[in-house]
């Protein structure tokens, strides 16, 4: 999904950091189509991070980034 965004609101973490143990990442699919994503830094016993989410322009408006962000929400609590 970087490809559609400007180099300067690039802020996601890289492959490494998002493999890291206190980070969680999610996706949602449709089929095989990716939807949208989002990852959680757990900052230590009671803090949490969100670090980044993203939807891909095809599916704008359509509930994806709020669904994503209520499951990392939940899951934060």
């Amino acid at each position: 999904m970087a490809k559609n965004s400007p180099p300067e609101s690039i802020h996601a973490p890289d492959l490494a950091a998002l493999r890291g143990p206190k980070i969680t990442f999610w996706s949602a699919w449709k089929g095989e189509k990716l939807l949208g994503c989002g990852a959680l830094k757990e900052l230590d016993d009671q803090h949490r991070e969100l670090k980044s989410m993203r939807t891909s322009l095809l599916h704008l408006r359509k509930m994806v980034a709020r669904n994503i962000l209520q499951h990392i929400i939940d899951v934060a609590r």
